[in-house]
């Protein structure tokens, strides 16, 4: 149960992720500091760097999203994707099919200290824990890539039904939404 919960957050955390690494404190680089101002605002106080209101708003709608993410029909729909985006990994690399083994190894030997009540040593515990977070974190590295390349289209139409759910749950924050949305394709 406890790798369940945790693999949807590594997967919530992804699909924040995607497209937020690339650039980050270049975008507007060649610009001079007056570029793109807003000339209703004093000098030296320019429109906002597009990368830090992203992750502004995205602080601010955190939560809007995170509800959105527990309607069943759109959850069931993410993890389907991810299902199918893992297929596929799994099914093009034996490096990825080797660490998915091993996952399942680890989960095998947790599920089996918590049944029995065995004494699981602090080492190996660390030790498992470390192999299963470096997997989760190759996996969703390779889920990324795969999402914004051969899976686009689907993850694209599945961001558009997360922000229209997110309008329906919150139509006080449609302005900030809408943003947000703007960025992230932008982004």
């Amino acid at each position: 149960m406890i790798f369940r919960y945790l693999s949807i957050a590594v997967s919530l955390l992804a699909l924040a992720s995607c497209g937020r690494s690339e650039d980050v404190g270049w975008s507007g680089r060649e610009q001079s500091d007056s570029a793109g101002a807003d000339p209703a605002q004093p000098a030296g106080l320019g429109v906002e760097d597009p990368e830090l209101e992203y992750q502004r708003l995205g602080a601010i709608l955190e939560p809007v999203s995170q509800e959105a993410m527990l309607d069943e029909t759109l959850m069931a729909d993410w993890q389907q994707l991810l299902a199918d985006v893992e297929t596929a990994i799994i099914q093009n690399s034996s490096f990825h099919q080797g660490l998915m083994q091993r996952k399942q190894e680890i989960e095998a030997r947790f599920q089996e200290v918590e049944e029995t009540g065995e004494e699981m040593s602090e080492e190996e515990r660390a030790t498992l824990t470390r192999h299963y977070t470096n997997i989760q974190l190759e996996m969703g590295r390779q889920r990324e890539e795969d999402l914004k390349g051969a899976f686009i289209d689907r993850y694209m139409e599945f961001k558009a039904r997360l922000f229209d759910k997110m309008r329906e749950l919150e139509p006080n924050l449609v302005a900030e939404i809408n943003r947000f949305e703007e960025l992230d394709w932008q982004l």
